[in-house]
């Protein structure tokens, strides 16, 4: 049997790349809790000042309330800064009650900034069943001997749970340049004060590589496992497609490290390797890798991530430890929401929702002049409110196609080269057979889209009938794919003209994409285009970590291209 399907072409299925905040409540507020902290003057080990001060984290509180003043248009009036003597734990749990939780309200953002050491002790209430130990961060006032593996005056991952819960139905961003993982043995190859030359892990309890230190107090493999994969500040799992806030709010975690990673500050560039970043990827728009004006959650993660791996490779501290891989959890549909050029201005404009209609206006139409389009708009909108994308179609907006919203997902410096085109041609004659041929660097597994000239977007690979040859799509290193080949039994022939885009993935393992390849085999149209490449982005950016103590959490290796095509 002979299959015919590209350019898999029927209606469009509008798609958009939306504010974070859209469609927010007109009189919605902003609000942010900054703490910064490089003075510890009460903590010793063995009975001796511990010499644990930290050199830049106040700077990057500083930098990152610049970044929400300046790049993001808060009033400094909404932001509580606290940095050394000021941020002691007294304060940050008042500020974190009366500043912000008390001082916002449902449809408000709140936005939570630490800056210093992390740290990890002995679990004293036995609610970590699964991991012996509490994570959490430490003020200017924690004390006590770090020798003995126990502090006082912290903010453990608890407390910080119960705070944000008391955040009902607000958009809470956390996020924390420190380390929350590792243990109170020190081991080898990492001076005493946790300097490397001008470097400087910002943790309190784990220096060095947590693959070798924690073997020190964790006992037996089964705990050593799971103290690897548990060893967050906040207990939230990736696939965890529904980042919560009680109420509706949502949730927005970002970290320097995985688990069982240390965080790192230099002070010869002045800031945490991680803020730095944060910020330079954002009021610098460095992040903008597809080059469109903006910057979206998943760009900042991939340049966070870049910048963090080109440290590592340079700081033996970090290449022969544990990694630095930094991560963000959220809703699965904000990892297109636009964080640059601004976050917090213009709240009251809405953006356009992913209708999920089968039939709309083709891309660039100013209407779709059908009560079809109009119907689908009006269901996109709701799903969006329901995804936690509030508001409905921006009047006006022009709706991104599924290969933009692919850019602002896919789009970073690759990890490897790929080379993607099309036989015979990039020019097409109506009704040719057409193969697609894929040379990949380094080998790795094939996920293949084609968004013909309505703007519909398809699963080209998998499908059904590599699942009935069972191909996995992997490609050997140096070595040329092509799809289909003869023994799959099918052709694709071009049947309908006009421009299309073929958008190639390239990753270096079998990622679980959570079964939502499987779901579309059959080269039917994708309704919800967003949605779709919105949760493959959240499987493939989401942090890999490894029970295994050998294996140092990373993230995965992957490769993004596109290429435009024309049926004539």
């Amino acid at each position: 049997m002979r299959m015919r399907p590209v350019a898999l072409f029927a209606a469009v299925a509008m798609t958009a790349t939306a504010s974070i905040f859209a469609g927010a409540p007109a009189d919605a507020a902003s609000r942010a809790l900054v703490v910064g902290v490089n003075s510890y003057p009460r903590l010793t080990e063995n009975g001796i000042p511990a010499n644990r001060d930290l050199e830049v984290a106040v700077q990057d509180a500083e930098r990152f309330h610049g970044l929400l003043t300046d790049g993001w248009g808060m009033d400094a009036s909404d932001i509580r800064l606290l940095t050394d003597a000021d941020a002691t734990r007294e304060n940050i749990l008042n500020s974190f009650d009366d500043w912000l939780v008390a001082g916002s309200k449902p449809g408000d953002r709140v936005v939570f900034y630490f800056s210093g050491h992390g740290f990890q002790s002995v679990d004293e209430s036995g609610d970590e069943p699964d991991d012996p130990f509490d994570e959490g961060i430490a003020p200017h006032d924690a004390s006590g001997d770090l020798a003995d593996g126990r502090l006082d005056n912290i903010v453990i991952d608890d407390e910080i749970g119960n705070l944000i819960d008391r955040l009902e139905g607000r958009e809470v961003w956390i996020v924390v340049d420190a380390c929350f993982s590792g243990t109170i043995t020190r081991s080898a190859g990492v001076s005493h004060d946790g300097r490397s030359g001008g470097t400087r892990a910002r943790t309190l309890t784990p220096l060095g590589p947590v693959r070798a230190s924690t073997r020190s107090i964790v006992s037996g493999a089964s705990d050593l496992a799971a103290h690897k994969v548990k060893s967050r500040l906040l207990q939230i799992v990736p696939e965890d497609a529904n980042a919560r806030v009680e109420g509706g709010g949502a949730l927005f975690a970002w970290t320097a490290t995985t688990s069982a990673q240390l965080a790192f500050e230099r002070s010869d560039i002045g800031g945490g390797v991680f803020t730095l970043a944060f910020v330079e990827g954002l009021k610098e728009q460095g992040a903008d890798f597809d080059g469109d004006g903006e910057v979206t959650t998943a760009e900042l993660l991939a340049f966070v991530r870049k910048r963090s791996d080109e440290f590592c490779r340079q700081e033996p501290m970090c290449r022969d430890g544990a990694g630095l891989t930094p991560e963000v959890i959220a809703p699965k549909q904000e990892f297109t929401a636009v964080l640059a050029p601004q976050l917090f201005t213009g709240l009251n404009t809405g953006a356009p929702a992913d209708t999920g209609a089968d039939e709309a206006a083709t891309p660039g139409s100013e209407t779709s002049g059908s009560e079809d389009a109009a119907s689908g708009a009006e269901s996109g909108a709701e799903s969006g409110a329901e995804g936690g994308t509030e508001g409905g179609v921006e009047s006006g907006a022009a709706a991104e196609t599924p290969a933009e919203t692919a850019s602002s997902l896919f789009a970073h410096d690759n990890d490897f080269a790929i080379e993607v085109s099309i036989l015979p041609g990039e020019k097409i004659a109506y009704g040719q057979e057409v193969s697609f041929k894929i040379i990949s660097a380094e080998t790795g597994y094939l996920v293949l889209f084609d968004q013909g000239p309505d703007g519909a977007l398809r699963q080209i690979f998998p499908n059904e009938y590599s699942a009935a040859h069972a191909r996995d799509g992997l490609i050997q290193a140096g070595s040329t794919i092509v799809l289909p080949d003869p023994s799959y039994g099918f052709a694709f022939e071009a049947n309908e003209t006009g421009d299309s885009v073929l958008i190639a993935i390239v990753v270096d393992d079998q990622v679980d994409f959570g079964g939502i390849l499987a779901d579309h085999p059959d080269f039917n149209i994708i309704a919800e285009p967003t949605g779709f490449l919105s949760e493959i982005a959240q499987h493939l950016l989401a942090a890999e970590v490894t029970s295994d103590p050998d294996k140092p959490n990373g993230s995965h290796r992957w490769a993004f291209a596109t290429l435009n095509y024309l049926v004539e």
